[in-house]
């Protein structure tokens, strides 16, 4: 047995004391009226030496009060080397996937070596995998259920530190890290055990396209090797682009750009022999891109419902353009990104319509504007380019300098009632606010259960959907759409001591069962017997002997 704080200790002196105090021979007190009644007394026969038992309920106190100096100072109980129940993490995430053989499998090889050194066959490990799930196994066949873990491409440091600090709080035994994360958790009972080399690895951290004015790829790569080149492949639309590129040193990133004859709805960007599966590749999808629309003025009804269908059924993508809808040139935003809906209107003849060739009249028949109720704006923005004019009066202008915005001057409750309309107020809030198609991919984190891989990854085993990059079938409209790996900066954590530090953990079998909730247990058990067994004529009693 061995004391985590032996410090506590130090009570048992004055324990020891007041225990020999209680149990030496004395003789009994008595109280008398008047001293000189004793003088004629016969001479009192001398005490006995040696002990005598005090009260039960002293006794009782007493032991609870030891108890309870034993239980402060964190009793374990040894077990036999080897025989000890541990608890073995192996980290799954980004970095321990690397490798053409994975790395948490690599480093569970070499800690498997070391524990069937020491290990008996009927110790009992906890088997952890993060991300993923706990698993009760034995010394031989825990290596054989970690090389059946898929890789992932996921950050698990945090999730990593949360489970560490669970298990250290949960059990008393020694817990094993199979990680290369820095952990910076100070307890006696954690040995972490990273690969015995670092990541050796190129990695694509960016890919960007687009097809005008002309078709260009664009992959930034972060070179965690000692390589100085390396080959990339683009592939799109039938075709493949490859490449060999130097390298920037080691820890640093370089971009490169690739030119290509057009460009189809999916790209994908590989890095051959990159030493890290799910860095290696990248992809790219055509989708389209809407603006976040926000109002800050009284509208139309129709408009205002209009505006709610947009964004109900386009809603805005990861760094989307805000449109601000206002009433008046005042109070366009500062960037003048906007749409201006004049509130001032009055009824004037109506007269033929004429209209500019713009992206926002695309498939609008405007002939569908009628007389009936139309009311017109006075006052159109100088400088702006007439969108929609009827005679010298203008309707609708649009300005793209400094920044894009548009004017409506205009109102047709029949026209709200048309598709027209509808097209015309989704090509202007998605010309406004820069929407269309453009490509674009998706973090991890967008994944939910319903997204199906569709990307091979001609690994075994397969990952798991959702833990891995490629391309995905949502499950709501069948899209195909790109998801690609998180950047994570390799600043792996090293140690190539932990083998010495693991087999001295085991040899001295130091770390058993924590006593100290029995031990307080029971004080607390004592204390309680000992309060319900005193008494008034006890206490007096002891009074008397003091």
């Amino acid at each position: 047995m061995f004391f985590a704080a032996p410090w506590w200790l130090i009570g048992l002196a004055p324990w020891g004391a007041l225990a020999v105090w209680l149990l030496r021979g004395r003789r009994r007190r008595v109280r008398v009226p008047f001293v000189a009644f004793w003088k004629d007394a016969e001479k009192a026969e001398p005490p006995r030496r040696g002990f005598q038992w005090p009260p039960a309920w002293v006794m009782l106190a007493m032991v609870a009060a030891l108890l309870a100096i034993l239980g402060a100072g964190r009793p374990h109980s040894r077990w036999p080397a080897g025989g000890q129940p541990i608890t073995i993490i192996v980290d799954r995430g980004i970095t321990m996937s690397a490798g053409n053989e994975s790395r948490f499998r690599q480093a569970a090889r070499q800690v498997d070596e070391q524990l069937s050194k020491d290990f008996q066959s009927w110790t009992t490990i906890d088997l952890i995998d993060v991300p993923g799930r706990e698993t009760t196994a034995r010394p031989n066949n825990w290596k054989s259920l970690v090389d059946a873990m898929p890789v992932t491409a996921l950050d698990t440091r945090d999730t990593l530190i949360a489970t560490v600090h669970q298990k250290l709080k949960e059990s008393t035994g020694l817990v094993i890290s199979i990680s290369d994360q820095p952990i910076d958790i100070s307890d006696p009972r954690l040995i972490q055990c990273s690969p015995s080399t670092p990541v050796d690895a190129i990695l694509i951290s960016r890919i960007a396209a687009r097809d005008k004015p002309a078709a260009q790829i664009m992959v930034e790569l972060l070179n965690e090797s000692s390589r100085s080149n390396a080959n990339v492949q683009i592939t799109t639309d039938g075709q493949t682009l490859s490449r060999a590129v130097d390298l920037p040193p080691r820890g640093q990133r370089a971009s490169y750009f690739f030119d290509s004859k057009n460009l189809g709805d999916r790209i994908e960007a590989s890095v051959i022999d990159g030493g890290a599966p799910a860095s290696n590749h990248a992809w790219l999808v055509r989708e389209g891109s809407f603006p976040k629309v926000q109002i800050e003025t009284t509208l139309d009804p129709g408009i205002q419902r209009m505006i709610e269908v947009y964004s109900r059924n386009r809603p805005p993508t990861n760094g989307a353009q805000t449109v601000r809808v206002c009433g008046s040139l005042q109070d366009l935003p500062d960037d003048g990104t906007g749409i201006v809906v004049s509130q001032s209107r009055e009824s004037v003849p109506f007269q033929s319509l004429s209209f500019a060739s713009h992206p926002i009249l695309e498939h609008v028949d405007l002939k569908s504007i009628s007389a009936d109720g139309l009311m017109i704006s006075s006052g159109a923005p100088q400088g702006w380019t007439p969108l929609i004019s009827m005679g010298d009066r203008i309707l609708a202008a649009y300005r793209t300098e400094p920044h894009r915005a548009v004017w409506i001057g205009f109102d047709s409750p029949a026209w709200e009632r048309t598709p027209d309309f509808v097209i015309f107020w989704a090509n202007l809030l998605d010309w406004v606010g820069a929407g269309g198609q453009g490509y674009v991919s998706h973090p991890l984190t967008d994944v939910n259960p319903a997204w199906q891989m569709i990307s091979p990854t001609g690994l075994s085993p397969a990952p798991v959907s959702g833990q891995w990059p490629g391309l995905y079938k949502t499950g709501n409209d069948g899209q195909i759409v790109a998801v690609n790996a998180p950047v994570v900066e390799f600043k792996p954590f090293v140690d190539n001591t932990w083998p010495a530090q693991l087999s001295a953990a085991l040899a001295d079998g130091s770390h058993g069962f924590d006593l100290t909730r029995v031990l307080l247990a029971l004080a607390l058990l004592f204390g309680l017997s000992a309060m319900l067994t005193v008494n008034t004529t006890a206490l007096l009693t002891l009074n008397n002997a003091v």
